[in-house]
């Protein structure tokens, strides 16, 4: 799955950053994730779910096995939590009729 970054702020990023632009805190990032709606935090969650394998991946073939399942596993229970977003999703959907017009 094919990600797209901002220009702007990929190319400045530290490879493990410690803060995200335009941020002050990391809990204000997950408060702005987390009021996403549900299908979009679905999209979300497997993009972030595709990343997490991809490095894990990756550390698999540098012959770290220990954080490539680590990072597997992580990755596998990101598609859990986005297959709850989505029978969450299908629940809430019929209740969002002025928002998704």
């Amino acid at each position: 799955m094919k990600r797209e970054f901002d220009s702007r702020i990929s190319h400045k990023m530290k490879k493990h950053p410690i803060k995200i632009p335009y941020y002050k805190s990391l809990e204000k990032l997950a408060d702005n994730i987390g009021n996403l709606r549900y299908d979009l935090l679905v999209k979300f969650l497997t993009y972030l779910a595709e990343k997490i394998y991809q490095d894990a991946l990756k550390d698999k073939s540098r012959g770290r096995p220990k954080l490539s399942q680590t990072l597997n596993n992580s990755a596998k229970y990101l598609r859990l939590s986005r297959d709850e977003l989505k029978r969450a999703w299908r629940i809430s959907k019929p209740y969002m009729k002025k928002e998704l017009k």
